[in-house]
């Protein structure tokens, strides 16, 4: 089973790197941006194509929007996001617990009322069409992600 990290980086990077430990640990194959090293092609091509190669998208939401391609006015999360919808591909989302986890309020500072909007607009999409696991912490968030992936698809086969 292949896995493909869907997140924002800056807000979510301890998070991230516990979830790809559990990846690892586990012998599970996954695949995220910060994998990719330099390409010939622009950086959302090469996340579109690591979306449609991949068995299951897992998302996680936190409290920024994130960064948009070139002349595109949805974040590279969400793109990716509706790519797996548009492929089938199954999708975990997994969204920050905004009353109970501690979130420094700097990261986000730099995003926009618009781009805020949009996060808003963004999770209640996922909250529609699946069910949404909230955490709090980067241990927690791994820990749920592996749950769920063993609740979801039984036997993983590594």
């Amino acid at each position: 089973m292949r896995l493909f990290l869907s997140s924002t980086y800056e807000d979510l990077k301890p998070h991230r790197q516990k979830v790809e430990d559990s990846f690892a640990i586990s012998g599970l194959e996954y695949n995220a941006m910060e994998h990719f090293g330099s390409t010939a092609n622009p950086p959302i091509e090469v996340c579109l194509e690591a979306v449609e190669q991949s068995d299951v998208l897992i998302a996680v939401l936190g409290v920024r929007y994130g960064s948009c391609p070139p002349k595109g006015k949805r974040s590279f999360t969400e793109r990716e996001y509706r790519h797996a919808r548009l492929h089938n591909i199954p999708i975990l989302p997994f969204m920050i617990d905004m009353r109970n986890a501690l979130v420094a309020p700097n990261f986000m500072h730099n995003e926009t009322p618009e781009q805020q909007r949009r996060l808003t607009l963004f999770k209640t999409l996922a909250e529609k069409e699946h069910g949404v696991t909230f955490f709090t912490t980067p241990d927690d968030l791994a820990r749920l992600v592996l749950a769920s992936l063993i609740r979801q698809f039984g036997n993983i086969n590594i």
